[in-house]
């Protein structure tokens, strides 16, 4: 009985997953392209009342979903590193201190005198 319970909420939330959460950057575009067609419209002339509310609206929406999707990739870039580890460490390790030397202020030229 229990198992079938999870089951069902398994289904459920991959239902969920795939309405609200997949192909996010396409919806950002989407929604983005409709407040850029709004504000070239506003441009021209004044926005009606439901325009207005719908832009708002799109705002909002555009917002939840730039949090959503930035959410995702902040946890997936965590999973890859929880999965990868400290694979790059060796190549980091190596270039840091040819770094610190590029960046290095060794001596001035002031007034023609090399200090």
């Amino acid at each position: 009985m229990l198992k079938e319970k999870f089951k069902l909420i398994k289904l459920d939330l991959k239902d969920w997953h795939q309405k609200n959460s997949q192909n996010l950057p396409a919806k950002i575009l989407t929604i983005k392209d409709k407040i850029i067609a709004f504000d070239l419209k506003g441009e021209t002339a004044d926005l009606m009342e439901g325009e207005l509310e719908e832009y708002h609206e799109l705002s909002k929406e555009l917002s939840s979903l730039s949090t959503t999707h930035s959410s995702i990739c902040w946890q997936q870039s965590r999973a890859l590193w929880l999965r990868e580890r400290d694979a790059n460490s060796k190549f980091f390790h190596g270039v840091m201190p040819s770094r610190r030397r590029g960046n290095a202020v060794s001596c001035f030229l002031v007034d023609k005198v090399l200090i």
